[in-house]
């Protein structure tokens, strides 16, 4: 048994959920904060990724967590992504991270709200699902929203506390609730 399949027994053993969907994941990923993975989806993380910092902010009774809630959820993440502590992806739809990305601390990706919009069908339903692409060499700041639908440009920087909801082009800084591009990087 891989040390992956491992960890996942391991840290779903400490929770009443499971992960019973496909996982891959490539060379020299690290996990150094504890990792709850749940659902029935496929999840891939590329080579040479790592998860949470110990010297981080909140590293200590936190966890980055990654949640399909479809057997069709589809989370992709690329190479040499970093995220810091108590990332939480979760997919019902299509989620893709590509190469190189950094990812602050407490950050939040959804690809659906969880719950609907008709206030008598919101425990029973859970949304539409929209895609979210976030682009190569993407910095995301910490405490970072993004939602259904959301497209980063690459090289792109996104602030701290910043709510994702729309496409935005590379090479920008974006801040805000609702965030807005407020800086051009110029072709990088």
């Amino acid at each position: 048994m891989g040390i992956i399949k491992k960890l996942i027994l391991f840290y779903n053993g400490m929770s009443k959920y499971t992960f019973k969907g496909k996982i891959s994941v490539g060379k020299n990923v690290k996990f150094y904060q504890k990792l709850r993975l749940t659902g029935d989806g496929y999840i891939y993380i590329g080579a040479n990724s790592s998860f949470g910092y110990n010297i981080g902010g909140r590293y200590y009774g936190g966890s980055c967590e990654i949640q399909t809630r479809s057997q069709e959820a589809v989370i992709r993440i690329g190479n040499n992504v970093a995220a810091n502590n108590n990332l939480f992806i979760m997919a019902r739809k299509n989620i893709v991270i590509e190469d190189d990305v950094l990812i602050g601390e407490s950050v939040t990706i959804m690809d659906h709200n969880a719950h609907g919009v008709d206030p008598y069908r919101r425990r029973t339903s859970f949304g539409t699902p929209r895609e979210i692409i976030i682009k190569t060499n993407v910095w995301i700041g910490n405490n970072v929203t993004i939602l259904p639908g959301s497209v980063v440009g690459k090289n792109s920087i996104i602030a701290v506390g910043s709510v994702i909801n729309g496409i935005f082009p590379d090479n920008v800084i974006i801040a805000g609730n609702p965030a807005k591009i407020v800086k051009e990087l110029g072709n990088v």
